[in-house]
């Protein structure tokens, strides 16, 4: 089924893989079922995924973008999965109609809690593909966030960042803990790992 979404989205399910029946799972239904934790971080990845692949030519075949996540099954409990999303329908241009998704369950070999993705196809322009995930979280952190963000990845401690932006100690601590929450990471180092990733440290302000 079509997504109110992401309507150019199509998801092959398996209920037997989570349990839930066919008729009430789809797109939208799959979003409602995200870990609280993570809800944030896959709702913006995956729609500057997709509107990547809406707004340029890809190729239909080899082209796939795999995301592991947390999902909730009936029984309240959730569980690690690989959605793995290729293109099913292109236009005359090239350019993606629909797409077709598969879930398998990794909860035995990944016991995480952290959304992990990538994406690949043939002359990808990863520069560009890039640029849509990073609109996407141009605004994730707010912005006196980013200016500690961007004092940790030039190594500062806390300390030093009081020092840089006059704001005490304290405040600068609960801006990192902040930021630690909202990416779902654990130190500054993932925290930092994360901003890369996304865009949210670009190339100029990274190490």
């Amino acid at each position: 089924p079509r997504s109110t979404l992401f309507p150019y989205t199509t998801l092959f399910r398996s209920t037997e893989l989570l349990g839930w029946q066919e008729d009430e799972f789809n797109f939208d239904f799959l979003f409602s079922c995200f870990h609280p934790d993570e809800k944030e971080i896959m709702t913006r990845l995956l729609k500057g995924s997709i509107q990547f692949v809406l707004n340029n030519k890809v190729s239909a075949k080899d082209t796939v973008f795999c995301v592991s996540f947390r999902i909730k099954i009936p029984n309240g409990k959730y569980l690690k999965v690989l959605r793995q999303s290729s293109v099913y329908e292109r236009d005359t241009e090239g350019k993606m109609i629909s797409n077709i998704s598969t879930l398998s369950d990794i909860s035995y070999i990944d016991k995480s809690n952290k959304v992990d993705w990538y994406f690949k196809s043939p002359n990808l322009n990863l520069e560009k593909f890039n640029n849509f995930i990073y609109q996407e979280y141009k605004d994730f952190f707010g912005n006196r966030e980013k200016e500690v963000l961007f004092l940790l990845n030039k190594e500062k401690n806390s300390r030093e960042i009081t020092g840089e932006l006059y704001i005490s100690k304290n405040t600068v601590d609960t801006h990192r803990r902040n930021m630690l929450r909202k990416s779902n990471t654990d130190s500054t180092k993932e925290l930092l790992s994360f901003a890369r990733k996304n865009g949210i440290l670009k190339p100029e302000t990274a190490n």
